[in-house]
């Protein structure tokens, strides 16, 4: 092959490498189109999304600022889209809650988590407040390294509004029926001057001893409310008998024995929000079968009519009655501890005992 015959061989290699180079460059540009023309599609969809949902979409970065903020913003916040690129979104964070929040935040941040209806009160260009259930997901790189949050807000103040009015609905109520609990417990106390402040020394050991329990709150309220007109049956006994500065006959003392089952009867058709018509009712059961009215046992009385009975028994005995002197608290105690775990629960008196010589606690 001469000089000139090689040349031409070599420049048709040439060629052949630079037209497969060209139709490589149209293929990479024609996917590089193809990428585009799907990223613009992609992002006109997300757009049509953020702009159409309920909530109001958004993307932070690693420190918080606003990366993107949808449109719905402004009818939510009053900020434009553009003057929330300038924020963090812990600047709209009420001030009452925002270092809370903000710590709560990042901790999410750190551990890269999903979180979902995050509830914070945020403040409104205008000053007002707008509370909102917001839930985010991490944004991660090829390496996995956080590089921001994107999520959606959801505005939730008039639902909170509404529960709000339900809560102040319900403390409403709550002081209503409480203020007749008491207006029955002064009925019964007016009627039996001798026990006068009897109830409410009752229930404010029996309220004691359920804290010393670690009892939830609301079961002890119940076991408060009940207390406070334990006695309520009473109402039925002439109060000639109640006030006798003698012992009574049989008959006379079988009828004060049915007072806590007429106050059951008396209680059981209001619907409160704790048992108390049956903690009433068992007010006078004792662990081996003894007490009255029903005779139940250990395993079949309320843990709230346990600890009223001790109470009870206390209060009764270590104060003056019409009938008999005073026992002294001190005789008193030796008494309900003499009798554990056989009328009354050992671990009710044990607080019980801890209460009055460990504690200091006093009737008023």
């Amino acid at each position: 092959m001469n000089n000139k015959d090689k040349k031409r061989e070599d420049l048709i290699k040439e060629f052949k490498k630079l037209r497969q180079r060209v139709a490589e460059l149209e293929a990479s540009e024609a996917r590089h189109k193809r990428v585009e023309t799907e990223l613009r599609k992609s992002e006109k969809r997300f757009r049509v999304i953020a702009e159409s949902t309920l909530g109001w979409i958004w993307e932070v970065d690693v420190k918080g600022r606003y990366t993107y903020a949808s449109s719905v913003v402004e009818r939510f916040l009053g900020y434009k889209p553009e003057e929330m690129l300038k924020k963090c979104f812990y600047d709209l964070f009420h001030s009452e809650d925002r270092e809370k929040l903000k710590r709560a935040a990042f901790e999410v941040f750190s551990e890269k988590e999903i979180f979902r209806e995050f509830i914070n009160r945020n403040v409104h260009k205008d000053g007002t407040t707008v509370w909102f259930s917001t839930s985010g997901v991490p944004m991660l790189d090829e390496k996995r390294n956080l590089i921001g949050y994107r999520g959606a807000d959801i505005d939730i103040t008039t639902r909170r509004q509404a529960e709000e009015e339900l809560r102040q609905s319900f403390k409403k109520l709550q002081k209503i029926m409480e203020s007749t609990i008491y207006a029955i417990a002064r009925i019964v106390e007016m009627r039996d001057p001798y026990t006068a402040g009897h109830q409410q020394r009752v229930a404010n050991l029996s309220s004691a001893i359920a804290k010393e329990m670690n009892l939830p709150n609301d079961q002890i309220r119940g076991l408060y409310m009940a207390a406070v007109i334990h006695d309520i049956g009473k109402i039925y006994v002439p109060a000639e008998i109640l006030s006798r500065p003698s012992r009574l006959t049989e008959s006379e003392l079988a009828l004060v024995k049915t007072h806590p089952r007429v106050g059951y009867d008396i209680l059981k058709t209001i619907e409160f929000p704790w048992p108390v018509a049956n903690i009433v009712l068992q007010h006078h059961e004792c662990l081996n079968g003894s007490g009255y009215p029903q005779g139940l046992k250990k395993g079949d009385i309320l843990l709230e009519a346990k600890i009223l009975v001790v109470s009870d028994v206390v209060e009764a005995m270590s104060s003056h009655r019409p009938y008999r002197p005073a026992r002294g608290l001190e005789v008193t105690l030796e008494e309900i501890s003499k009798e554990k775990d056989v009328l009354y629960d050992a671990d009710i008196v044990d607080v019980c005992l801890q209460l009055f010589e460990k504690k200091g606690f006093k009737f008023d």
